[in-house]
C-alpha cells in the first residue's frame, strides 16, 4: 500500500447505531478508467452508495461492481479494489 509522503491523519470516535453503515473503499475503485480516458470519481462511487443504500450489504456491493464494469464497458479493474460494507446490527447491550 502507497501513501503520500505528504498526507496528513486526522483520528476520530464516531457512534454506530443498529442499521448504521460504514464503508471502507480503496482508491482503485474511485480511479477506474472510464472508456473516454476519465475515472470514475470519488464522488460517483458516494452517488452509487447512497443509491443503493436500501439493499443489504453483501448486495449493495455487488450492484456497486456491476454498475462500475457497466460504466466502463469491462468486468477488470485497472487496479485493485477493496469495498468492504459493515452494518451494526441489534446487540444485547443495545438501549
Amino acid at each position: 500500500m502507497g501513501v503520500a509522503a505528504d498526507t496528513e491523519w486526522t483520528s476520530g470516535t464516531v457512534s454506530l447505531h443498529q442499521g448504521d453503515r460504514l464503508c471502507l473503499v480503496t482508491d482503485g475503485l474511485a480511479e477506474s478508467s472510464r472508456p473516454d480516458g476519465g475515472m470514475l470519481g470519488r464522488e460517483q462511487v458516494l452517488r452509487m452508495m447512497l443509491d443503493t443504500a436500501d439493499l443489504p450489504p453483501r448486495e449493495q456491493i455487488a450492484e456497486i461492481l456491476q454498475r462500475t464494469a457497466k460504466l466502463h464497458g469491462q468486468q477488470a479493474f485497472d487496479d485493485d479494489v477493496t469495498l468492504v460494507i459493515l452494518e451494526r446490527v441489534a446487540c444485547s447491550q443495545d438501549p
